[in-house]
């Protein structure tokens, strides 16, 4: 199938099971979290909709919250806060992020 000159390229990236609904502190407004990259430390790179400032909570379950740190045009970093390890909250609670143009819930086909 390859011809001399030809270039394969091989994906095999992960994507976390981490997109997360939480609560928005004080006002209580639902809001969907997708966890990116984890800094270190405690920190997490975050994709968030809507109106965040620095010192704002993020409540995700009884055990779990996240405080803003950072939020401009670069992105958003969140410090967590949590009674078990976080990638064990995502396994636990997270769903798998899927594309927009796919209308429907992830399944278990989506974790290969």
């Amino acid at each position: 199938m390859l011809e001399p000159g030809d270039l394969l390229v091989v994906n095999d990236t992960k994507v976390l099971a981490a997109r997360v609904m939480g609560t928005k502190q004080p006002a209580g407004k639902s809001v969907e979290v997708l966890f990116v990259k984890d800094l270190g430390e405690g920190l997490w790179e975050i994709m968030v909709k809507g109106t965040f400032r620095s010192g704002q909570v993020i409540e995700f379950d009884g055990a779990c919250r996240a405080t803003i740190v950072k939020r401009d045009a670069t992105g958003t970093t969140v410090k967590m806060e949590s009674a078990r390890p976080v990638e064990q909250f995502l396994r636990e609670s997270g769903e798998m992020p899927l594309p927009p143009y796919i209308k429907r819930k992830p399944g278990r086909e989506d974790h290969a």
